[in-house]
C-alpha cells in the first residue's frame, strides 16, 4: 500500500469513528432591564408632585439561547426559556440610607413598566436613586 493510500485510508476510518460535533448550544444574554432617562442629563423629580417613570426590558426568562442536537443530521433546534412580561415590578427611591416604595406595576407585552408616582415629602433635596427589581440604579435630582 502507498503512502498516500496509507493517509486516505487514515483520514476515512478517522471521519468514520469520531463524531464531528454539529452546531451545539450557542448562548447570548438578555439585556438587564433599564429605566429611561432623559439624554445627557440626570432626571429631576419634584417632591410632593406626581411623575411619570418607565422602563423596557423587564421579563421573566431569556429566550436568548438555542439547543441543537450535537450530531450531524436533520435534528430540530430548540429555543430554551420562553420570555414572559414581568409581573409585580416594584419601584424605590433610596436616598442617604432611606427608601421609600414608590409603586408596583405589571410589564406589558413588549416588556415595557410604566409607574405614576409621587416623591413623597419626607425625601430631601438632592442625589437620590430609583431602583426597580433588576435595573441597574438610575440617579436622579430631587427639587
Amino acid at each position: 500500500m502507498t503512502r498516500r493510500a496509507l493517509v486516505l485510508l487514515l483520514a476515512l476510518v478517522l471521519l468514520t469513528v469520531v463524531p464531528v460535533p454539529g452546531p451545539g448550544r450557542a448562548d447570548a444574554s438578555c439585556a438587564a432591564p433599564v429605566l429611561d432617562r432623559p439624554v445627557g442629563k440626570r432626571p429631576a423629580l419634584a417632591r410632593g408632585e406626581a411623575t411619570d417613570v418607565s422602563g423596557s426590558g423587564f421579563r421573566t426568562g431569556c429566550a436568548d439561547s438555542v439547543a441543537c442536537p450535537a450530531e450531524p443530521g436533520c435534528g430540530a433546534c430548540v429555543e430554551n426559556d420562553e420570555e414572559v412580561p414581568q409581573d409585580d415590578v416594584r419601584l424605590q427611591l433610596r436616598q442617604k440610607g432611606r427608601s421609600w416604595d414608590l409603586g408596583v406595576a405589571d410589564a406589558d407585552e413588549s416588556t415595557r413598566v410604566s409607574w405614576r408616582v409621587v416623591v413623597p415629602g419626607g425625601a430631601r433635596p438632592g442625589p437620590a436613586r430609583l431602583l426597580a427589581d433588576g435595573a441597574e440604579p438610575l440617579l436622579v435630582r430631587l427639587t
